[in-house]
């Protein structure tokens, strides 16, 4: 198990070099010039040809490239074209944000599946059953931004029980970081809960055809307890496979999510920085983001050995 961790560890770097200069291309190749951007619409040929030779836009892609990464690699993420400020303080006073509604997104995520899984299989109803299909269903195929607006309409401006806008850091008010982000967690993580419980009811269906279960009836005990103490852990590798692959698509989920509820968060600074052509911004992003997402991953695969102690010797 060590092994293939340091093996993921040390595919890191690769693969953080392979995204960020897909993201580097794809910027030179969009339509636009930042140069103009930043000298404004009103600035002639001459002062916006002098600013590209400033900002090293008239250099070829590659070099332009590695002298950034270099300085990435340094700490140093450049300055932002539209603010001048410090591309690495704006994006790490934008990651808590992020993190936070990620996090809570994901924990709400495996409370709503492991309701609406494992609910049907500790209580074999048949109307629970038909009731958490619907659900399941319904949370996959409605769209974020819809269930943000009605979240919000429903509790923040018609009873006003929770607030509608904003963010507040966890160091500041644990009870206010929390109500404010009940709401746009809820509508972040609502597809990916019913994504799990599905998968979790059916690896729960899976694991009760072994034959360990089959023995564990067999010597009487409770149906009930079977799942809670056996069935789930050993139903779980699968469930955590697809919340691997969740987490990056709800980084990405962000982008919409903090624009509506106005959270100062990556996503919304990157939606800001790409509007406003500001590049070393919008790297910057891809490059923290990036590492986020193969740290969670990594995460997860350590988890394997925990849930199936037999991966910790194969």
């Amino acid at each position: 198990m060590l092994k293939s961790l340091g093996r993921r560890l040390l595919w890191i770097v690769p693969i953080i070099l392979i995204v960020t200069f897909f993201v580097f291309a794809l910027l030179d190749l969009a339509p636009g010039d930042a140069a103009r951007t930043v000298a404004g619409t009103d600035a002639d040929a001459a002062t916006v040809a002098a600013i590209r030779h400033k900002l090293n836009l008239d250099e070829p892609l590659f070099p332009r490239y590695v002298e950034w990464i270099s300085g990435a690699a340094h700490g140093d993420l450049g300055t932002s074209l539209v603010t001048n400020q410090s591309v690495a303080k704006m994006v790490f006073d934008a990651v808590p944000a992020t993190v936070s509604l990620t996090v809570v997104a994901l924990v709400f995520a495996c409370v709503f599946a492991v309701i609406f899984g494992a609910g049907p299989v500790i209580w074999r109803w048949p109307w629970l059953d038909r009731i958490s299909t619907a659900v399941c269903s319904l949370s996959i195929a409605l769209p974020s931004f819809w269930i943000a607006l009605l979240l919000t309409s429903w509790f923040a401006v018609n009873r006003q029980w929770l607030p509608a806008l904003g963010y507040v850091p966890l160091t500041e008010n644990p009870w206010e970081w929390l109500r404010h982000l009940i709401l746009p967690a809820a509508a972040l993580g609502l597809a990916t809960a019913g994504e799990l419980a599905r998968q979790l009811r059916g690896s729960l269906d899976d694991v009760f055809e072994q034959d360990y279960a089959l023995a564990l009836r067999a010597k009487g005990l409770p149906h009930r307890r079977i799942v809670l103490k056996h069935g789930l852990k050993n139903a779980a590798v699968p469930v955590v496979t697809v919340l691997g692959v969740r987490i990056a698509q709800l980084l990405a989920g962000t982008v919409i999510i903090e624009q509506i509820f106005l959270i100062d968060g990556l996503g919304r600074l990157t939606v800001t920085a790409v509007l406003g052509r500001d590049i070393p911004v919008v790297l910057g992003v891809v490059l923290v983001a990036t590492v986020i997402v193969l740290i969670a991953n990594l995460i997860v695969d350590a988890s394997y050995g925990y849930f199936n102690p037999r991966l910790r010797h194969s």
